[in-house]
Parts: structure tokens; C-alpha cells; sequence
């Protein structure tokens, strides 16, 4: 919003000094806004809540080293921050978020949002085996599709999918991959919800 997208994308690789600055200016007010609200919270926060695109549809927006060399010491402070005032941190990303899961884990992050399973890589089932022991998962009922152009069986038939791929042993918190969209079916997002809640009651007292 400051620069526009191109600039900031170019000056990630060319390291231009203001985008740099920019970023450190934005953290440095997120990190005082967050510490005067989790002093303020006095141990009752729960989760921090912390955001960033950086996956497209189809791979990464950045590449795993930028991230490395730009991002992730920014985020890390802010991590330790949460993690002192007693909060899980749940991270939100975007898209095909899955090479950055190792630097998440890295970080203390205990939650990914979203998982948006038709973005590359982002195969629930080998998210799950990969990480699931590491990360927990948030999303997953895409808001492009199924919730919005499905049928309710549709929409039934992706729960149970998800929640077999990504509920064994836990970690998973059911949710629509953002925001739902203007136009949604009503029948679809009361579907969403009513047969998560019945068939999760079955899945985990069967112990799967």
C-alpha cells in the first residue's frame, strides 16, 4: 500500500534501503502495539495472530532464502513476544505456504492459517504426515470452491475429507480458507459447520 506491489518485490531483490526500512518501521510499531495489548491482557490471551501472504496459487512468492534473509528475523522477535506473555502463535499465509513450514517450526509458530488445499504442494494428507506432529492446521473448506459453487453434499463429503486428512491425533481446527465470500449459498456454510461438528464427535470417539 506505501510502495505498490512491483516496488516491494523489486526491492526485496535489490534490497532498496526505503522498502527495508518500511518493513523494520511496520514491525517496530506492530511489536510496541502488541506488547502494550498482551501487558494490558495480563495472561488471558490465548493466541497471537500474526499475517502474511506468502504463497500465489501455484508456488512461493518469495523465494525460501529471501524469506531467510528479509522476513523471518522480523518475525522472530515477535514470536518470542507472544511466546513470553504464554500465547500459542497461530501464523496466517496464504496459498502454497508449505516451504515455509520448516522455518515456522523454527520460529514457534503452532499454528498455520490457512490451509488452502488447491494451492501447490498444500496435499492435506502429506501436510499432515509431514508436519502434523510439529503444526497445527487451520482452514481447509475452500471458499473458491466448494463453499461456493458446491452442492451441500459437496460441501458435506470436503468436511469428512478434511477431517480424516488433517484431524488424526488432533491439531486441526476446521474453518473456511478466509473470509466467506458475498454470494456464498447460507445451506452451504450451516452444512460446513453442522457435519464438522457430528462427524468430528464420531471420528475422535472411533480414535482415529
Amino acid at each position: 500500500m506505501l510502495f505498490g506491489y512491483e516496488r516491494v518485490m523489486l526491492g526485496m531483490v535489490e534490497r532498496d534501503p526505503a522498502v527495508l526500512r518500511a518493513f523494520e518501521r511496520i514491525s517496530d510499531f506492530t511489536y510496541d502495539y502488541m506488547s502494550r495489548l498482551l501487558e494490558a491482557g495480563r495472561g488471558q490471551v490465548d493466541v497471537a495472530y500474526y499475517g502474511e501472504d506468502l504463497g500465489t496459487q501455484n508456488g512461493p512468492r518469495i523465494s525460501l532464502g529471501l524469506y531467510r534473509e528479509l522476513i523471518q528475523p522480523l518475525w522472530e522477535r515477535h514470536i518470542r513476544l507472544a511466546k513470553q506473555h504464554g500465547c500459542f502463535v497461530m501464523q496466517h499465509c496464504c496459498g502454497s505456504a508449505r516451504a515455509f513450514y520448516p522455518e515456522f517450526v523454527k520460529m514457534g509458530v503452532d499454528v498455520h492459517d490457512t490451509v488452502q488445499a488447491e494451492a501447490a504442494g498444500m496435499d492435506p494428507d502429506e501436510i499432515k504426515r509431514e508436519f502434523g506432529d510439529r503444526l497445527s492446521f487451520h482452514g481447509g473448506i475452500s471458499i473458491q470452491r466448494v463453499l461456493q459453487t458446491g452442492s451441500v453434499e459437496d460441501v458435506a463429503a470436503e468436511v469428512c475429507r478434511m477431517v480424516r486428512a488433517l484431524g488424526r491425533g488432533g491439531g486441526y481446527i476446521l474453518a473456511p480458507t478466509h473470509w466467506i465470500q458475498s454470494g456464498t449459498p447460507v445451506d452451504n456454510v450451516v452444512a460446513m459447520y453442522d457435519v464438522a461438528r457430528e462427524y468430528s464427535r464420531d471420528f475422535y470417539r472411533r480414535g482415529r
